[in-house]
């Protein structure tokens, strides 16, 4: 629902979606080659929908328009018989002009068992033992974003620069055995040229930061073994 007010505007969204945890370590993912086609689902284990909503403001701003919002998630996991395990999130976005032609954009989130959006590095719930049946179960709390610059280096926005950075970090304190990515960063800055009006050519860095903890029984014990990667990308894209 779009809302004018002068020359700004407000927009409310709201929404009741089919849910899927899609948690590897729950087994209520999906296999490969699955068609639900003759049933209502598996987001039909969960007994509710997800219930999501967001509220943005956009505002003209440096000869051009800025766009701030925020949102909220909640939804409600089925694991087993009679156990049920809340998920939620807060959440914030904006995209601003800073000059007519450098944009600052990004996203932050924090909330629990958000593994519907792969947060918590793809962890939403804290099991063990490390197969089923179950005995312990803890919720994992997460918390993080990403931010981008985007600059547009020629009048004619045929040249374009993004730099960004960003992290997914879930709460040490939360995490069990097989449940022990504790964080992970990444940066990136990237060259878009557009060569003709249908082919741009782009080149992209990105950096990875990944950490994890080390359990002694159930008990966390500090950080465990640590990687870091960088990636090179060039493309060529048509466009029609």
């Amino acid at each position: 629902m779009k809302h004018p007010m002068g020359s700004a505007s407000t927009l409310l969204q709201f929404g009741i979606l089919r849910p899927q945890f899609s948690d590897p370590r729950l087994g209520d993912l999906p296999s490969a080659g699955i068609l639900d086609s003759t049933a209502s689902g598996f987001g039909e284990r969960n007994t509710q929908p997800f219930y999501q909503a967001r509220l943005s403001a956009t505002l003209p701003m440096v000869g051009s328009t800025g766009t701030v919002g925020v949102g909220a998630h909640y939804g409600r996991e089925r694991v087993g018989v009679n156990r049920r395990l809340d998920s939620w999130a807060f959440a914030f976005d904006y995209s601003v002009p800073l000059h007519s032609r450098v944009r600052f954009r990004g996203e932050g989130f924090l909330g629990s068992n958000l593994v519907p959006f792969q947060g918590g590095i793809l962890q939403g719930v804290a099991a063990v033992p490390a197969a089923a049946p179950f005995t312990t179960f803890r919720k994992i709390g997460a918390g993080g974003g990403w931010a981008e610059l985007i600059v547009k280096l020629t009048q004619d926005n045929k040249n374009v620069f993004y730099v960004g950075a960003g992290t997914d970090d879930p709460r040490d304190r939360h995490l069990l055995p097989n449940s022990t990515r504790a964080k992970n960063s990444f940066g990136w800055a990237s060259y878009f040229h557009k060569v003709t009006d249908n082919v741009t050519a782009a080149f992209e860095w990105s950096n990875w930061d990944f950490k994890t903890d080390s359990f002694a029984g159930v008990v966390n014990v500090g950080r465990g073994p640590t990687g870091r990667g960088n990636v090179f990308n060039l493309s060529l894209a048509y466009q029609f």
